[in-house]
């Protein structure tokens, strides 16, 4: 199959979350963390994102606590303890790419 400059137009314009071959084909964690993850990397970079906010309007409050001890464990996701627009306490869930950015 060849690409034509049409088609290179439509791919440009495609806006969305990019995840790394070497992450999705990472077999330590679950398709299912994978998932949450592409999720949670969809939010603004300056959002406070909880994982209320990973899986509201999915059908279901499910339990995320394994995958997200997988994303943690494996060094894609870090959890960090914030405040809601209400002053509440959540924990702020950052993605791969600022968690490592925040490291160094």
């Amino acid at each position: 199959m060849t690409m034509n400059d049409d088609d290179q137009a439509d791919v440009d314009d495609v806006t969305g979350v990019f995840l790394p071959a070497d992450l999705v084909l990472d077999d330590l964690i679950s398709l299912r963390a994978l998932g949450l993850l592409a999720v949670i990397a969809t939010y603004p970079e300056d959002w406070v994102v909880t994982v209320h906010d990973a899986v509201r309007g999915r059908g279901d409050e499910t339990d995320v606590s394994t995958e997200l001890a997988e994303l943690e464990a494996a060094g894609y996701l870090r959890g960090v303890p914030a405040r809601d627009g209400r002053g509440l306490p959540v924990t702020r869930l950052i993605p791969i790419s600022e968690a490592r950015a925040g490291e160094h």
